[in-house]
């Protein structure tokens, strides 16, 4: 799978991609700053918020549900929500004032509000127990490839604060 790990407005993330039917791996970008125009309703405006976003489990999955977030498309909706278990993904959103949601195939956010820290994927017991002592993305990053066999290559991180 992965470890994302989540402080401060900054994602970090490795970018290793795991085929569980064999012992190969590829590597990828699992962690993005996008934009979405959004319309106000109060102000009947359309406005343009940046978000950071993660992704774990299924990569097609989660750069799907990108997709989506950026266009509310009806059509990838429903795709996401008929894809079985095998094609299963979590993703993590941070918006600007630095409120955390999580998502998976059924599209409904589970809304942490202002957090001060949090990791998705296999390596996400290691990454809390690090971010939860102190430790910086990057460390806790590096000892979650040290310790996860599905965590590893190179470390990404993306932020609201550069």
């Amino acid at each position: 799978m992965t470890t994302i790990a989540y402080r401060d407005k900054t994602l970090a993330a490795d970018s290793k991609i795991s085929d569980y039917d064999s012992m190969s791996a590829t590597y990828m970008r699992k962690i993005f700053k996008i934009t979405v125009s959004e319309y106000n309703k109060q102000s009947e405006t359309l406005n343009d918020n940046s978000y950071l976003v993660g992704i774990v489990g299924d990569m097609y999955a989660g750069l799907r549900f990108i997709k989506w977030l950026q266009t509310k498309n009806e059509g990838d909706k429903e795709f996401l929500q008929g894809l079985t278990d095998d094609y299963f993904f979590e993703a993590i959103t941070i918006n600007e004032d630095g409120e955390v949601d999580l998502y998976n195939n059924f599209l409904e956010p589970l809304r942490l509000g202002k957090t001060n820290f949090y990791a998705l994927g296999s390596g996400s017991k290691i990454a809390m127990a690090l971010l939860d002592y102190g430790a910086s993305l990057e460390d806790t990053i590096k000892y979650a490839k040290k310790y996860d066999m599905n965590t590893g290559g190179d470390t990404h991180i993306v932020s609201f604060n550069s």
